[in-house]
């Protein structure tokens, strides 16, 4: 994980982290929290929360490769994708096509091999512009 958070450095020089709850274990296994922010994090959220857009940041996602970890990657850079409200209801969202995407783009780390089922999930989506990386 520290090659992934050295490798990825955006124009703008600052990036999120984004975590599953298992990656977060992990991550917490290997780094302290303050060797994450040394290579210019300027926040670590969890994938499993309700987290606010930033399009003027690029993401270094750190994920257990599961169906709910990659359906909320997809959800981040897909307009009009499936989501979960606060309440826990399911909906579609309303906003056009041209609502910016949560972040500018994605680097993707997942903590072991990602089944083929979900890497053509992620084909599927429409969301590969947005990735810049993806690695097992």
């Amino acid at each position: 994980f520290l090659n992934a958070l050295s490798a990825v450095r955006p124009n703008n020089r600052f990036k999120v982290v984004v975590v599953d709850r298992r990656s977060l274990n992990v991550l917490n296994h290997e780094l302290k929290l303050s060797e994450v922010y040394e290579h210019d994090v300027v926040r670590i959220e969890k994938i499993e929360n309700n987290r606010k857009d930033d399009p003027s940041v690029e993401a270094l996602y750190f994920l257990t490769p599961s169906k709910q970890s990659v359906a909320r990657l997809i959800a981040d850079f897909a307009p009009g994708v499936p989501s979960q409200s606060p309440a826990g209801g399911r909906g579609f969202s309303s906003a056009p096509a041209s609502k910016p995407t949560r972040y500018r783009a994605a680097h993707v780390f997942f903590t072991s091999e990602l089944p083929n089922s979900l890497l053509a999930m992620v084909k599927s989506s429409g969301i590969t512009p947005f990735i810049k990386a993806l690695k097992e």
